[in-house]
């Protein structure tokens, strides 16, 4: 009789690439953290919506897009790195990351099946 098996290859995905940006691929894992994602939407749904002006707002949207590139740790990301990419590309690496992440969180597999 078989012990309890949990399949990792149903629970985990694909991770997010995003291809040749300024050369360098970066790769999201699917497993994204709870807190890393927690931190994520705090920053963009409070701290830009709060921003004086969109000098500040570009800041925040880049020191964001900063933390999500540094979760490929293959690459060393600098904040210099990311001041390099315009406003669009900044905004799809957002919005493709939250994309990613709720696809985790919706996932199915993602809970813990029980015996």
């Amino acid at each position: 009789m078989a012990g309890k098996i949990v399949d990792f290859d149903v629970l985990f995905n694909d991770p997010l690439v995003f291809k040749n940006l300024h050369g360098k691929d970066y790769t999201i894992p699917f497993d994204v953290g709870t807190e890393f994602t927690l931190k994520l939407k705090n920053q963009y749904y409070n701290k830009i919506g709060d921003a004086k002006d969109d000098e500040e707002s570009l800041l925040l949207l880049q020191n964001i897009v900063l933390e999500i590139l540094k979760l490929d740790t293959n690459q060393q990301t600098k904040l210099s790195d990311v001041k390099k990419f315009g406003a669009k590309t900044l905004a799809i690496i957002f919005h493709e990351t939250m994309k990613h992440i709720n696809t985790i969180e919706q996932n199915p597999n993602s809970n813990t099946p029980e015996s």
